[in-house]
């Protein structure tokens, strides 16, 4: 489950409260959470120890498959 410190940052940092949270599968090496809001819901990824460079990685792949898509 996700620490209450995570929670507590993601809410400061969106400036809502998060109303439900609920785990997702899909992955193998992080955790994946539907975070919902009064407004919209977001999709969060998370690893308590992520491999250095792991999620700007990502980032870059995603960005690279959404300009081909």
């Amino acid at each position: 489950m996700l620490p209450v410190s995570i929670r507590q940052s993601i809410e400061a940092y969106i400036g809502q409260s998060i109303q439900q949270m609920r785990s997702v599968s899909g992955g193998s090496i992080n955790q994946a959470f539907q975070l919902s809001t009064p407004q919209k819901d977001y999709f969060l990824k998370w690893n308590r120890n992520p491999l250095p460079g792991m999620f700007p990685a990502e980032e870059k792949g995603l960005s690279i498959l959404h300009q081909h898509a």
